[in-house]
């Protein structure tokens, strides 16, 4: 049995790893929210529709949005790293979409 001393990363283990993290990823925090509006908004009937709608939805998203978004991401970053790696979710803004595409801070 190989043994990997101190190098396994799990809650409990040698390398602190939190139970849960925060999204900071812009495919968690914003896409997978705005695609799943977008397209089930249309109730897609069969497969190809759905597929239709979830490449509509992503040609959707315009350039403003995504820098948007990208700067959220890194704002995310930076907060995680003056935590010391810690989440806290106090200060991350969370997006929300309009149907129109556009991303607004609550």
């Amino acid at each position: 049995m190989l043994k990997m001393l101190g190098r396994w990363i799990r809650r409990g283990g040698p390398i602190k790893w939190p139970t849960t993290s925060p999204d900071l990823t812009p495919l968690d925090f914003y896409l997978w929210g705005f695609l799943k509006a977008k397209v089930y908004h249309n109730k897609p009937k069969i497969l190809e529709e759905l597929k239709q709608l979830i490449r509509n939805a992503v040609l959707s998203v315009s350039t403003t949005v995504l820098e948007s978004v990208f700067s959220e991401f890194q704002s995310r970053i930076r907060l995680v790293v003056a935590n010391d790696g810690k989440h806290s979710l106090t200060g991350m803004n969370k997006h929300s979409q309009a149907a129109e595409g556009e991303v607004k801070l609550t």
